[in-house]
């Protein structure tokens, strides 16, 4: 199985290699196709906790809708931000992962027209985000990990962010009320 898990990486890693050297020469057209998204996020959840003490609870609701994505980007999406929540608990503890339909009312979301999406939601036991760095955590070359320069370049909740909008989505990030901890809420537009 993780022979399998790596050659699936390594085969996603030149996709997404492919598609950033276009996105980069100003060519964002990229293949979408009608995909279920929990089977990606299933995938992921358990490639990146691998050898960790981290573990990824998926939660999909049944009757899940499609989303017209392009499967590679969303990969990568999902990847990031399992790996960032990871790294936010010190790589121990359970991160989880719920993934559903939603109908946005016009307001209800900060930039999204009314409609049927799918929500990706992420939520790590972590430290949380301060609140002086919750507006910038999706900006360019941003990194809470300022101890460790040279290792976290900045660029990975920005391309995250990127690819959401690529995909007329929407990305947020928000702390836990009550308990430590940061939550992430993606929406997709149904296909």
């Amino acid at each position: 199985a993780r022979i399998n898990d790596a050659m699936q990486a390594s085969k996603e890693a030149t996709g997404l290699a492919s598609q950033l050297l276009a996105y980069s020469r100003g060519n964002n057209e990229s293949k979408k196709e009608e995909v279920d998204v929990s089977a990606l996020l299933k995938d992921a959840a358990r490639i990146c906790t691998a050898g960790s003490k981290t573990r990824c609870d998926v939660t999909i609701e049944e009757g899940l809708w499609l989303s017209l994505i392009n499967r590679t980007q969303i990969i990568q999406v999902i990847n990031n931000l399992i790996i960032n929540a990871r790294h936010a608990m010190d790589d121990e503890g359970v991160i989880k992962a719920n993934l559903s339909n939603v109908e946005i009312i016009e307001g209800e979301v900060n930039g999204v027209p009314s409609g049927k999406y799918l929500r990706l939601t992420f939520i790590d036991h972590g430290k949380g985000i301060s609140k002086s760095n919750l507006s910038k955590i999706f900006k360019r070359f941003y990194s809470n990990r300022p101890d460790k320069f040279g290792e976290h370049s900045g660029l990975g909740l920005n391309i995250v962010k990127n690819l959401v909008e690529l995909h007329e989505g929407s990305i947020n990030a928000f702390n836990r009320e009550n308990n430590p901890g940061a939550i992430i809420e993606i929406n997709f537009p149904k296909a």
